[in-house]
């Protein structure tokens, strides 16, 4: 367990140095191929799975695809953040394809929270929701017109960006 908690992840999540662009670096060669994976995957489900998007013009499904990769994005963001204050080895890329790498954690519960806890990181990814969602929402105010169920499948949709992206950086480079 850290010492750090969630208030410490979040008032750095936007640091620059060269160790922070270091470290970026790192992990983006370690995951960014399992990112992109998990993105493309995310966004396809939602476009697929939501009622919504055939309502909806090209440039407002675009709108949601661009959020949820935005959320990925986040989710590594925080990783990096993490990897800094705690100052985490990064071991070298592994040789495991995305579905070994996300099936590491992504079929137990037990796992998921273990490695969330780890460093406090839920209280960061909740704020990241809301901010995402809430930025989204004010750019497409329509979007409160539709069903719950339809802007709750979003909310969803990046919370799970948020979190995956993060947990994939995490299983593949600790």
């Amino acid at each position: 367990m850290t010492n750090f908690g969630y208030q410490d992840y979040f008032n750095h999540l936007y640091d620059v140095s060269q160790r922070v662009e270091r470290i970026g670096e790192q992990i983006l060669a370690n995951s960014v191929d399992y990112l992109d994976d998990l993105t493309a995957f995310l966004q396809n489900q939602f476009v697929d799975n939501s009622e919504v998007v055939q309502n909806l013009t090209y440039a407002k499904v675009e709108a949601i695809k661009e959020t949820i990769q935005k959320s990925s994005i986040e989710g590594f963001r925080l990783y990096v953040c993490v990897v800094n204050l705690n100052n985490i080895t990064i071991s070298q890329r592994p040789n495991l394809s995305t579905i070994e790498i996300y099936s590491s954690f992504a079929d137990d519960e037990q796992i998921i929270d273990r490695l969330l806890d780890r460093y406090d990181v839920v209280p960061v990814i909740e704020r990241y929701k809301s901010f995402i969602f809430n930025d989204f929402l004010d750019r497409n105010p329509e979007f409160l017109n539709y069903a719950f169920k339809e802007t709750n499948f979003l909310g969803t949709t990046i919370y799970i960006a948020v979190q995956n992206s993060y947990l994939l950086c995490m299983s593949s480079c600790e």
